[in-house]
């Protein structure tokens, strides 16, 4: 077996750690963890795992804009929101580590969104973010431009209706190997674009609401025109009503839905499952008629 010689190691109380990738640790490094006897959210802490902080939101603020600085969230780390993760700092990234249900958890609780992304180039990956029973408004809102939503649980009760938001001047947004499971009747839709955005790129979800439906679709646009994305690889079933409602301004060529496939909870033809406003749709199966469990592929793309 090879060894491993770190680039650099940095001395911090409570011991050493190194860094064995410069490219990802450009600036400085957080440890968050609940779970650490003496985890506290004071000067001193979170620079080393030993010595973490206890909030995401405390580590957020001790960070420094476009410095490339990076949060890791410790297994098991779990935290019950009443006031909004506010990512503010343009250019962190947080890092939940863990696989399974030991991936750190964030629960809404009151009229909040869980995660308030408004600065630019955000990366958020690998946590799992749950609704509640009443008022939680959305998991996360993004307004922020590049922003990167990369293997996260999203897990709704009730409420947030919408479990993502997009809001006006978050271009260019990335959502990849999404996983969302409904818990409870209630929600509405996956992602709710509130505003005029452009160039997204979604891929790779698996949308699972057969215990409790998704009324508007999986994706909705019905405020303004969404222009320049790509849906690739959505995967739905137990869905109320479409697959996708989306305005449009121009009658074809904003954007494209490639190998998608849903299933509606109720029977339904291929047709009940989009409005697509100027987006093409290649290869996308549905689930047709009376025979829901069938995946079925319209003969020619459909705009």
């Amino acid at each position: 077996m090879g060894t491993r010689t770190a680039l650099f190691s940095r001395r911090q109380p409570g011991g050493v750690y190194d860094l064995t990738d410069l490219e990802k640790h450009p600036g400085d490094v957080w440890f968050v963890d609940s779970g650490a006897s003496g985890a506290t959210d004071s000067v001193g802490y979170g620079q080393n795992p030993d010595k973490p902080l206890a909030t995401l939101d405390y580590a957020i603020g001790l960070c420094t804009a476009s410095n490339g600085d990076v949060i890791y969230v410790m297994p098991g780390h779990t935290e019950t929101i009443t006031t909004a993760v506010t990512c503010d700092v343009a250019g962190v990234s947080i890092i939940g580590l863990g696989r399974g249900r030991i991936k750190p958890a964030f629960t809404g609780s009151g009229g909040i969104d869980v995660f308030d992304i408004s600065a630019a180039s955000v990366h958020l990956r690998n946590v799992r973010i749950v609704g509640a029973a009443a008022s939680v408004t959305s998991l996360v809102n993004v307004s922020g431009a590049d922003v990167e939503l990369i293997d996260l649980v999203l897990e709704p009760a009730e409420t947030p209706l919408m479990s993502i938001t997009v809001a006006s001047g978050a271009n260019r947004l990335t959502i990849g190997g999404l996983r969302w499971r409904g818990t409870a009747a209630g929600p509405d839709c996956v992602v709710d674009f509130e505003a005029h955005v452009e160039d997204w790129h979604f891929y790779d979800w698996i949308v699972n609401a057969t215990t409790s439906g998704c009324d508007l679709g999986v994706m909705r646009a019905n405020v303004d025109a969404v222009p320049g994305g790509i849906a690739e690889d959505i995967r739905a079933i137990g869905l109320d009503t479409l697959f996708v409602d989306f305005n449009s301004s121009d009658a074809v060529g904003e954007g494209l839905f490639i190998n998608c496939a849903w299933q509606h909870a109720a029977a339904a033809t291929a047709a009940n499952g989009y409005d697509l406003g100027g987006y093409g749709m290649h290869l996308t199966g549905v689930s047709d008629g009376a025979n829901r469990a069938a995946i079925l592929h319209p003969a020619t793309s459909a705009t």
